[in-house]
């Protein structure tokens, strides 16, 4: 088992332009890692937008990346009418529905710029892991979210919570529905992949794509 790594496209300066992102956002070491590594991108390029909700498109052209596979031409792979196959997320899109990572709102429809809700989220970062055979450590007797998850969720849901990727807020809840934010993608990704690292007990900078 061995998880992905990213090639490092650092910059020439080794330093983020992003205007809306500085050295003491608890969020700066995140989203420098994965855009070092190629994992997310600015909303332009002088903005990453942190405070942005992720949407449906975006987490599964994420997942894309992270992988390391070539996706494209995947597109052909789904049909759904709100998805142009010109678009940026159409062969991550095809990639996630081929491999079972990721599922339509309904047979024609995946609503990719709809924002992403922690449940989904879930869901998709377990089937993820499952596809690549990717298991980490994760910790007995924790206690389950108290609210309400959907059904299809809540095992992913547990199951990343385990491993300590997903938190509760104050009160301990999860908060299924709440959309997921861009820097909040960038800190779960860097820690899964800090996670995995110390799983196969390598470092994170000597993980690379070995599938």
């Amino acid at each position: 088992m061995i998880v992905s790594a990213i090639p490092s496209v650092f910059s020439a300066s080794g330093t983020m332009s992003f205007k809306d992102i500085k050295s003491g956002d608890w969020f700066y070491d995140y989203v420098r890692y994965v855009w070092e590594h190629d994992i997310m991108k600015g909303i332009s390029d002088n903005t990453f937008g942190p405070n942005d909700s992720m949407s449906r498109g975006q987490i599964v052209t994420i997942l894309s990346r992270m992988s390391g596979e070539d996706v494209k031409g995947m597109s052909s792979n789904m049909n759904f009418k709100d998805v142009g196959k010109d678009l940026y997320y159409a062969d991550p899109i095809g990639w996630a529905v081929k491999n079972g990572i990721a599922k339509g709102k309904s047979d024609t429809t995946f609503e990719p710029d709809s924002p992403l809700r922690r449940q989904e989220f879930a869901a998709f970062f377990v089937r993820y892991m499952k596809y690549k055979g990717i298991t980490i450590k994760s910790e007995s007797g924790v206690k389950p979210f108290p609210d309400k998850i959907a059904d299809w969720a809540k095992e992913d849901v547990e199951t990343l919570h385990k491993t300590g990727l997903v938190m509760g807020d104050a009160q301990g809840k999860f908060n299924a529905e709440n959309k997921m934010t861009r820097a909040e993608i960038a800190t779960v990704t860097m820690m899964f992949e800090e996670a995995v690292a110390q799983t196969v007990g390598r470092s994170l900078e000597e993980i690379v794509t070995e599938y």
